[in-house]
């Protein structure tokens, strides 16, 4: 006959004991080893789980429908540089300028659609032609970097208005954009290359795109989101010829390749992270756009259910993440400007270094979490993937999770939060376990 007994407790790793069904208290591990050694081997009263930051790998960035550019100073993560690499295509292929054609002027014209950061802090755009071409074959990463032009087409200092409507070329515009003034040499290459419009591979050939980098400048800065595809971006020509003054337009198609490049200096911080160090972890760290992410194990559990000599079933297992305070190792953690992620993900690490989505994540969103709280918490539930972790024992190897941004190759934000050494244990990384255990008569 089986019995199932409920014990009604709530594991908080090393925050609180486990209670037995005669209600004494426990630690998990604590079984394994005298407790002082315990102590002096994990150097916290968070005992139980291990973590350190890492690096993110290059991220797949030309399947973005934004244009990416921007750079930006934080006391805690250095600078992050964001440039882009796109095409443009024509509007009208077989393009006749008429006679005696001659450029006026020629801008490139972005839209909005976001940023990230400060944007009262001054942006400095330089716009350069590509001098190497996009290849059908290649996949774009976020590390990925074509060669320019040494030519510049633009060196444009201006301040972000991404929520500030424009009424230029077109007053029933209601489309905040970003108007840089090119070389007018552009424009007329353009007119005198005429045999270049005859198709859309032709000009390609011919015109192989812009690269749009954002230079370093004083203050903290932000990223500008610009929509690839919306007819409000493009370059327009403005031009005359014998009889008339016209316009003309090269746009971003869904056909064009465009992807952005990101690079971070984490050195140039106040308080640089302490990348794979799994020693001092008062805080831990996540940031999109192919920035840092953290990870984290729970290294004695399966040993402690073991210890127990019964069958352990996880009624619920909450991981709890809570943000750093306001200072991080004298560092200010800028929250109001650069804010938190809205959405986390967490995912198995596997062998060669890369994760697997969790059985947890299929459920539904709502069951398995990862968005952020309004009271700066995250919390993600790991029900299957504990009792996986028990029922597979000690013996199985266990490589932790990852935790990092959700769609991580677009989204710039990041977020600090409380590691397992922590200081105030209550608001450090803690995973709560209510479990039963099933004993057989």
């Amino acid at each position: 006959m089986t019995k199932l007994r409920t014990l009604a407790l709530t594991l908080v790793i090393a925050l609180v004991g486990f209670t037995s069904c005669k209600k004494t208290t426990t630690e998990i591990g604590s079984n394994l080893q005298p407790n002082s050694s315990y102590i002096k081997v994990f150097s916290s009263n968070n005992r139980d789980i291990i973590a350190n930051t890492q690096h993110v790998d290059s991220l797949l960035t030309s399947t973005s429908t934004s244009l990416l550019v921007g750079n930006m100073y934080d006391q805690i993560f250095g600078s992050t540089n964001l440039q882009t690499y796109t095409q443009f295509s024509p509007s009208v292929t077989g393009q006749e300028w008429g006679t005696a054609a001659v450029a006026d002027s020629i801008v490139l014209q972005l839209c909005y659609n976001g940023y990230y950061g400060d944007t009262t802090t001054t942006q400095r755009f330089v716009v350069r032609e590509l001098n190497e071409g996009f290849n059908d074959s290649t996949s774009y990463y976020s590390n990925t970097v074509l060669q320019t032009k040494d030519e510049i087409l633009a060196d444009y200092t201006f301040q972000p208005h991404p929520m500030t409507f424009s009424n230029i070329d077109d007053d029933s515009l209601s489309k905040a954009v970003l108007r840089i003034p090119l070389a007018t040499s552009l424009g007329q290459s353009f007119i005198d290359n005429q045999d270049k419009f005859l198709s859309n591979d032709a000009f390609l050939e011919f015109f192989k795109g812009v690269n749009i980098v954002a230079e370093d400048m004083p203050g903290k800065g932000s990223v500008c989101f610009f929509e690839a595809t919306n007819s409000y971006t493009y370059i327009r020509l403005y031009y005359h010829n014998a009889t008339d003054t016209l316009t003309y337009d090269f746009t971003i198609t869904s056909a064009n390749y465009h992807f952005g490049n990101f690079t971070h200096d984490y050195d140039a911080a106040v308080a640089p992270i302490k990348f794979n160090d799994s020693v001092d972890n008062r805080y831990l760290y996540v940031q999109g756009v192919a920035g840092v992410m953290s990870w984290i194990k729970f290294p004695n559990i399966a040993e402690w259910a073991k210890s127990l000599n019964t069958n352990v079933l996880v009624n619920e297992a909450k991981l709890v993440l809570t943000g750093a305070p306001a200072a991080v190792f004298g560092a200010v953690n800028d929250t109001a400007v650069f804010t938190p992620p809205v959405q986390l993900i967490i995912a198995k690490r596997t062998g060669d270094g890369t994760y697997q989505i969790l059985d947890d994540q299929y459920v539904s969103a709502g069951y398995f979490g990862g968005q952020y709280n309004e009271n700066g918490t995250v919390s993600f539930r790991l029900n299957r993937y504990v009792q996986d972790l028990i029922l597979a024992g000690p013996e199985k190897e266990n490589l932790g999770l990852y935790i990092f941004v959700n769609t991580g190759a677009y989204v710039p934000r990041r977020w600090v939060f409380n590691g397992p050494d922590y200081a105030d244990t209550t608001r450090s990384i803690r995973l709560e376990l209510t479990y039963s255990t099933i004993t057989t008569d």
